[in-house]
């Protein structure tokens, strides 16, 4: 089971999502929060997405996720809710 018939690599993918998230390559998250920390504090209807996308994309650059092969697929949304009201659900 390399590949399904689309060609999506589930098996790498799902390799990649592990190295990003569980492993030695999470090293992105901690450049995302220190270089978008203002963004980060402004409302969701305010916040630029396209600023979030490019500070998302050089911390992936500057880590050890960079030569990642699906490292062009991760990308960021925004969602209007907050963290308090999440954890009552």
């Amino acid at each position: 089971m390399n590949q399904t018939p689309g060609g999506l690599d589930l098996p790498g993918r799902l390799r990649s999502m592990r190295s990003f998230f569980f492993l030695g390559k999470a090293d992105w998250f901690g450049l995302l929060m220190d270089t978008a920390g203002l963004e980060l504090e402004q409302p969701a209807a305010e916040l630029p997405l396209g600023r979030l996308e490019g500070l998302l994309d050089l911390a992936i650059r500057a880590s050890s996720a960079a030569s990642d092969p699906y490292r062009e697929d991760v990308s960021c949304g925004i969602h209007s809710f907050r963290v308090e009201d999440a954890c009552q659900r």
